[in-house]
């Protein structure tokens, strides 16, 4: 069962990413360490200071502990736990911005909950159908008291996606992803189609297999104003991942990532 917040989850990962803007780098660290150990990632981009995540995962409960700390002595503390697919996790800074938020599934109902200094929202979803889930949202924003809310409906069988979502009727996001053979290997092809109250914006984008590298993948995708982006991932030994993508301005951008 699919989270309501998750319908076009698919779809958009797909559009979005692995492909960094031109001239910009990003390292990102992701790698999931031992039990009961500290561990270390680092992250950093052209645009921002090199930050790094302290993690702490203890292997007695399913709680996880992660500090990100910059430069500037800026931080985050990421607090969650997990117990039989219920999921509570608690975001704050040095701020004291915080975010609550839950994700479980009771009775054949898949709900997510999040509670922030400026919004409580709640998301249900469910199937009603072998291939079909149908779900919904309301956030409700402290600052001016509006109530905004959202219907959607999803399919998938196997590889082939498709959903809708509407906000209040206003805005509607449709999208769409599916297999197709090429060359003997399995390509994914996925649209995306934003509208509403005079708005319009499309993007179409694929991902294919490298035929000559095992593991590796090329990405291409197009928006309805004929902005082009392609990008080539390629897998790197020690679980790291570089993605190397480039746009009508001709300069590349990097994404580094540690998995």
């Amino acid at each position: 069962m699919t989270y309501y917040k998750d319908f076009n989850k698919d779809v958009k990962d797909l559009l979005t990413k692995n492909y960094t803007d031109a001239g910009v780098w990003k390292v990102e660290g992701k790698k999931k360490g031992p039990k009961d150990q500290l561990f270390i990632n680092v992250n950093g981009a052209s645009s921002a200071s090199v930050n790094i995540d302290a993690e702490f995962n203890p292997s007695t409960c399913g709680a996880k502990l992660k500090v990100n700390v910059d430069p500037a002595l800026k931080w985050k503390l990421t607090a969650s736990y997990e117990e039989k697919g219920h999921k509570v996790e608690v975001v704050t800074d040095k701020a004291f911005n915080y975010e609550v938020s839950y994700d479980g599934k009771v009775a054949g109902v898949a709900i997510s909950e999040k509670l922030t200094t400026k919004s409580v929202e709640t998301g249900v979803s469910y199937a009603v159908a072998k291939q079909v889930e149908v779900g919904g949202s309301a956030a409700f924003a402290f600052k001016d008291s509006s109530l905004k809310w959202a219907l959607g409906v999803r399919y998938a069988c196997g590889k082939y996606l498709a959903n809708v979502q509407t906000t209040q009727l206003q805005k509607f996001v449709t999208g769409l992803s599916l297999p197709v053979n090429v060359a003997g290997k399995t390509a994914t092809v996925a649209a995306q189609v934003e509208c509403g109250q005079g708005a319009f914006a499309a993007t179409v984008g694929t991902e294919v297999p490298c035929v000559l590298i095992a593991g590796n993948a090329f990405r291409l995708r197009v928006t309805d104003k004929l902005a082009w982006s392609a990008a080539y991932i390629a897998k790197l030994p020690n679980s790291i991942k570089a993605a190397v993508s480039i746009d009508a301005n001709l300069k590349p951008g990097l994404n580094v990532t540690s998995e």
